[in-house]
């Protein structure tokens, strides 16, 4: 079994932080100064508490969970962490391979994959380099954001050729 745990970009975490921090300064001077300009408070308030809100989903998902990727002989599983708390997000069988690539192909391509039906984001940072992949599940086609390192990327791309090899020959 092969682990992969991504590294964190500390400096994408405190870009974010400070964002936040300035959006949340900025939204609170404007309901001091609200009434000054004639309009209501509640405009002010409410999009303080929206930004509030998305600062503290985007701290939580990006700065404290953690994610691992654990490769088996025919399966991937995903790991999320976020304080004491371990689960497993999902376990999936390679057999079940669409395809297995960068995320820039993937944009390029998009139409050559179909109708996406589900997609998940399990990636430790916002932004960067990526592989997408997407697979069947239960009739429909999802996709997997995420981050894996090369010596990960070889071996799933091994396991899957495997796996794809053994479906082959049973159903000969």
């Amino acid at each position: 079994m092969i682990r992969c745990k991504p590294e964190r970009n500390p400096k994408q975490t405190l870009f974010m932080l400070l964002s936040f921090i300035s959006l949340a300064l900025l939204t609170g001077l404007f309901c001091v100064y609200a009434d000054s300009i004639g309009i209501p408070q509640v405009i002010p308030q409410a999009l303080f508490a929206a930004v509030v809100l998305v600062a503290l989903y985007y701290m939580i998902r990006y700065s404290l969970t953690e994610i691992e990727y654990e490769l088996g002989a025919d399966t991937l599983t995903v790991i999320k962490t976020t304080g004491r708390r371990r689960v497993v997000a999902g376990t999936l069988d390679l057999a079940e391979t669409v395809a297995f690539i960068p995320k820039s192909e993937f944009k390029k391509n998009k139409s050559r994959y179909g109708n996406i039906d589900k997609s998940f984001n399990y990636r430790q940072n916002p932004t960067g380099e990526s592989m997408i992949y997407i697979f069947r599940f239960s009739g429909l086609i999802a996709m997997i954001d995420f981050e894996p390192n090369a010596p990960f990327v070889e071996a799933m791309r091994d396991n899957i050729d495997s796996c794809r090899k053994d479906s082959e020959a049973d159903s000969l």
